[in-house]
Parts: structure tokens; C-alpha cells; sequence
């Protein structure tokens, strides 16, 4: 899922620092009872941010058709429903 966006353009030789906000929407799960096709939508499924790890992955596509590409291990360290979660 893409998680954050910007377009840049880094010249030649150069370097630049770019900072992106991951909102917690872009890796929440639904949980509960009805979890299927539209019943994500009933009152009884809940959107939680699910505690452990998250590989976020840089580029221009996904990881396996980049090798080398910027990646970065983030550790949620409590499930908490969604509306809950601040960035």
C-alpha cells in the first residue's frame, strides 16, 4: 500500500533530505466479527493499528524489483484502535 508520496528531483551528485508522514490509516487492519466485502463498514469491525513491526520501503516500486532500495523497520509497540492513534 502506498503509504506517503512526493515527487523530487535531486540533481546529479547531490543529496537531499525528505521527510514524509505515515499516517497510522495506511496500516491499520479491521478486526472483529464481520471482516468481509462490505461488512468492514458495520458498526461491529473495529480499524486497530496492530502492534509489531512495519517494513517501510523508498522507491519506485515495490522492494522485489528494486534490490538495494531505502528501507526502514518501524516498531508499533501497542495495538490501538484507529481512531485512537496519533501521527
Amino acid at each position: 500500500m502506498l503509504g506517503a508520496f512526493q515527487r523530487v528531483h535531486v540533481p546529479a551528485g547531490k543529496t537531499l533530505s525528505v521527510t514524509l508522514a505515515v499516517r497510522p490509516e495506511t496500516h491499520a487492519v479491521v478486526t472483529g466479527p464481520d471482516t468481509l466485502g462490505d461488512a468492514v463498514y458495520n458498526m461491529t469491525a473495529q480499524h486497530v493499528v496492530e502492534a509489531g513491526a512495519v517494513e517501510l520501503y523508498v522507491g519506485g516500486g515495490q522492494p522485489d524489483h528494486y534490490p538495494g532500495a531505502l528501507a526502514a523497520l518501524v516498531t508499533v509497540k501497542s495495538t490501538s484502535p484507529l481512531h485512537l492513534c496519533k501521527e
